[in-house]
């Protein structure tokens, strides 16, 4: 499918962030165009649906890509887990073939780490490619995207249309991309729901996020306590003793992040 040469395109996943992205374009006026890759991931008949909806809904564009990776991922997911290195590069250099005037890859404050949502990799794209490439969330969590959601955007999409999940349903409140999501719904005051996922995926947020807790950026220490502090009587036993302490020992970080969301929702 061609698009008219000039235009802003959008690395397009049907999550939170990149739908985030569309959004955010529409509401300053811009007409975007939604790029998908289908590349042989697990989870693309989900990712697929989820994308061709919102963007129906949206009256967006979309331009699919598919290549079959599906043997290099069999082999990264042995050796490096779910990850697969160099993914967003790997989209937006692809989306280069669209000859967009920019590209935008909606990598999130706290994803800086990861060399291809890097700033260094933002930075240099135009270097190497003559096309910018950015995101309109470097500076924010996904709590806080959502908390601007809310305000802002609702009007066009329901957040909880989008996809983020490893496995092929959509929606298995069972993996640790599902427990992110759930946390940045809770904490952001999207939805009010308990969700399952802190009961199926306990032993990782006890073992590995709790284990990890005091050297977390603090916007995601403080979402993660504030949205598990509002179901503490239905997490594990361990769960609550761990919720309970970490509440007390970051009382004063907790309330200053209460203070700032609650500005972002009332934009």
């Amino acid at each position: 499918m061609n698009m008219d040469i000039g235009r802003t395109l959008v690395c397009f996943s049907g999550g939170v962030d990149s739908t985030g992205a569309l959004l955010k374009l529409i509401d300053e006026g811009k007409n975007p165009v939604a790029f998908w890759c289908d590349y042989g991931q697990p989870y693309n008949e989900p990712e697929k649906e989820a994308v061709e909806r919102i963007c129906k809904k949206l009256n967006i564009q979309l331009i699919e890509a598919i290549l079959d990776l599906s043997d290099l991922i069999a082999i990264g997911g042995k050796k490096f887990g779910h990850v697969f290195p160099a993914r967003n590069l790997m989209i937006a250099s692809i989306g280069l073939c669209f000859k967009p005037k920019e590209i935008v890859l909606a990598g999130l404050c706290d994803e800086l780490v990861v060399p291809d949502k890097s700033l260094r990799m933002y930075d240099e794209f135009i270097k190497y490619f003559e096309i910018p490439l950015y995101s309109p969330f470097v500076n924010m969590t996904k709590t806080e995207v959502l908390c601007v959601w809310k305000a802002k955007w609702d009007k066009y999409l329901n957040a909880k249309e989008t996809v983020s999940c490893y496995s092929n349903n959509g929606d298995c409140q069972d993996c640790s991309s599902c427990a992110k999501r759930k946390v940045a719904f809770v904490a952001s005051g999207y939805t009010n729901q308990y969700p399952q996922v802190f009961t199926n995926q306990h032993e990782l947020i006890e073992g590995h996020w709790f284990s990890r807790v005091d050297i977390f950026q603090y916007e995601r220490r403080t979402d993660m306590l504030i949205a598990l502090s509002k179901y503490q009587e239905k997490l594990t036993p361990k769960l609550q003793e761990l919720v309970s302490y970490n509440c007390q020992k970051y009382k004063e970080e907790i309330d200053k992040r209460k203070n700032q969301l609650n500005e972002l929702k009332e934009q």
